[in-house]
């Protein structure tokens, strides 16, 4: 969707004049998420400032080079530094629309304490949600909607009313202006030419855990190991992912490794720690991180243990492989055990459906489109061209119940649950009774006039 295709509408007749929409954690992958919603938002005649928080807001955020981001720049988008930026940028805005982050809780209760509606919605990996609006939470699936009503614990700040809680799917891999792609990678033949891959073989994609960041991950989820056992717990993991990378290797697959996105985060890990491991196998190509959306497109079959990646793999229609995912030991936190997630498909992988099975053979996932394997099983596996064939009937089952839907109109949704829920809010006339209403109404007016008083002196 282009500025051109999204040509603001006048729509004097709805009460949502403006908005402040505050992008979610920074995906190097595609900085530019939440682009989607905004141009569904300005097509609608809404005014909508970009929010940009940075890493002094939250580690996990924008990072100061993307500062002189052209596209950034040409959006007017805002970096926020403070809380007092964030207070100034929602001047006159009557909503806060997040991308769902961890970090954003004191965001939102200033929102609130100043009168806004406070909505988030979902652009996030796996089954992560972090529930930011009290007003509506727009998730991405019946999974993720099952785990935050098991999981309390879960929500960033209070947790809306049920009602309140709707499903849209996720704007993860929306790409209406081909930003994500911008790189170029758009056919396979330049995609395998670029990794030194033969076009004619399958491409295996393996998903591992950020090796730093997993490591710090483990310290949390067994706080009673010794280092001793972390050392040997996330070495059994990385002995794992070069047998797997050994097999595929064998099977004759073209084969890269895709790095977890926490290793672009400064807070958990550095992206040179990742390469120095992998690069002590020359024969290991390392996904670059601008050509993710085309990977996706032009991989064959995705492999890992215990990631959530199999969603993405499915909502590309890829199979994925999990190797010996029932070995390593398990987390007991609430939330982990596949058999928690409240998926209604049957539990493992869509090889296996027609069997009706009720065990769970992969305990840190619960149902995924592809196969469960042990590796000495794998290179045969890999060699077999059914592997690579996929039921589409499967496909469409676990799409509606990881992603609700993976037809690119996910933007369109949420946009529309927002517009119908601030028609419904901003013309209620308890609103006006409400104190943080006036609080947000002498604040925009204080700000006008400092404005103003900054204006003339300047002038």
């Amino acid at each position: 969707m282009t500025r051109a295709e999204t040509t603001p509408r006048k729509q004097q007749d709805h009460p949502l004049k403006k908005v402040l929409l505050i992008a979610g954690r920074y995906r190097a992958e595609n900085p530019y998420l939440e682009l989607a919603v905004k141009r569904r938002l300005e097509a609608h005649g809404i005014q909508v400032i970009l929010g940009l928080p940075t890493r002094a807001i939250n580690p996990a955020c924008f990072p100061d080079e993307i500062r002189n981001d052209p596209v950034f720049q040409n959006e007017g988008a805002r970096f926020l530094e403070s809380v007092g930026d964030f207070v100034r940028a929602m001047r006159g805005c009557q909503l806060v629309l997040f991308s769902s982050w961890k970090g954003y809780a004191a965001l939102e209760q200033w929102a609130a304490h100043l009168g806004r509606l406070t909505m988030d919605f979902n652009a996030l990996v796996g089954l992560d949600h972090y529930g930011v609006g009290r007003d509506l939470c727009l998730i991405k699936s019946p999974v993720v909607h099952r785990l935050l009503l098991n999981n309390p614990t879960w929500w960033a700040t209070r947790p809306p009313l049920p009602q309140h809680i709707r499903m849209t799917g996720s704007i993860l891999y929306e790409d209406p202006e081909g930003l994500a792609s911008r790189h170029g990678m758009a056919d396979r033949q330049t995609f395998c030419r670029h990794y030194g891959f033969d076009p004619e073989r399958p491409i295996a994609v393996l998903f591992p855990k950020a090796i730093i960041g997993f490591r710090k991950k483990v310290r949390i989820w067994f706080k009673d190991w010794t280092e001793t056992q972390i050392d040997e717990y996330n070495q059994w993991f990385l002995d794992h992912y070069l047998a797997i990378a050994q097999a595929a290797k064998e099977s004759g697959c073209n084969f890269m490794v895709k790095l977890h996105p926490s290793s672009y985060a400064s807070y958990w890990c550095r992206a040179e720690e990742e390469y120095d491991y992998w690069n002590q196998y020359p024969w290991i190509k390392i996904l670059d991180t601008i050509h993710t959306h085309p990977m996706f497109h032009h991989m064959d079959v995705g492999l890992g243990i215990n990631t959530h990646s199999a969603m993405d793999t499915a909502y590309f229609g890829k199979p994925f492989i999990y190797v010996e995912a029932d070995r390593a030991t398990l987390p007991s936190l609430p939330g982990f055990h596949a058999k928690e997630h409240g998926c209604t498909l049957h539990p493992g992988p869509s090889s296996h459906w027609h069997e009706n099975p009720t065990e769970y053979p992969n305990p840190w996932f619960s149902s995924w489109l592809g196969y469960s394997a042990r590796l000495h099983e794998l290179p045969a596996l890999l060699r077999n061209p059914a592997t690579y064939r996929i039921n589409p009937e499967h496909q469409q089952r676990i799409i509606a119940e990881f992603w609700h839907r993976n037809d690119g109109g996910a933007s369109a949704q949420i946009v529309q649950e927002v517009m119908n829920e601030c028609a419904v809010r901003l013309r209620s006339p308890d609103r006006w009774r409400s104190p943080a209403v006036w609080r947000g109404s002498f604040q925009d007016f204080t700000g006008r006039v400092l404005d103003r008083i900054r204006s003339w002196r300047q002038n």
